[in-house]
């Protein structure tokens, strides 16, 4: 009778750690489907982002070419500064105004003497923040006007 549990009991045993097995066989394999899967849809994501941005980018590139044809190549230049620096300062304002409590949303919101206080400041901060803007972007120009000069008169050496 010994046996006869002992194999009993060694069979059901082994049929658990067969079920097991292949339990934790079947987990794994759908773990590992999931994973390549979820990997396929994420590069494809990744993919479609990238082609979005660079047909974007694309047609920048074709509104440079067009708009640097169209003019002089000195003005195209000062005009890009100047977007460059309309750009940098409207991202400045909307900065600035969330600091300042001038939002729609700001809680609570400035009313009266405090709200003029605030959008004062809120200007002579941007007028400060454009012209350290203009001047960077002067001395960029002459630092490589005077890159581009020492560089000819090296080359004549």
């Amino acid at each position: 009778m010994t046996l006869t549990t002992d194999t009993i009991l060694g069979q059901t045993l082994a049929s658990t750690l067969t079920q097991s097995s292949s339990e934790k066989n079947t987990t794994a394999l759908f773990e590992t489907e999931l994973q390549r899967q979820l990997i396929a849809n994420l590069k494809s994501q990744k993919v479609a982002q990238e082609s979005e941005t660079s047909v974007t980018t694309d047609a920048e590139i074709e509104a440079f070419k067009r708009k640097l044809a169209s003019s002089d190549a000195s003005k195209f230049f000062q005009e890009y500064n100047l977007n460059k620096i309309d750009e940098l300062v409207a991202k400045k304002k909307a900065e600035l105004m969330e600091a300042l409590g001038l939002n729609a949303d700001a809680q609570p919101p400035l009313v009266g003497e405090a709200r003029k206080i605030a959008l004062q400041t809120l200007e002579a901060l941007l007028d400060d923040y454009k012209k350290e803007l203009q001047e960077q972007m002067e001395a960029e120009k002459k630092i490589e006007e005077q890159t581009t000069t020492l560089s000819a008169a090296l080359q004549n050496f």
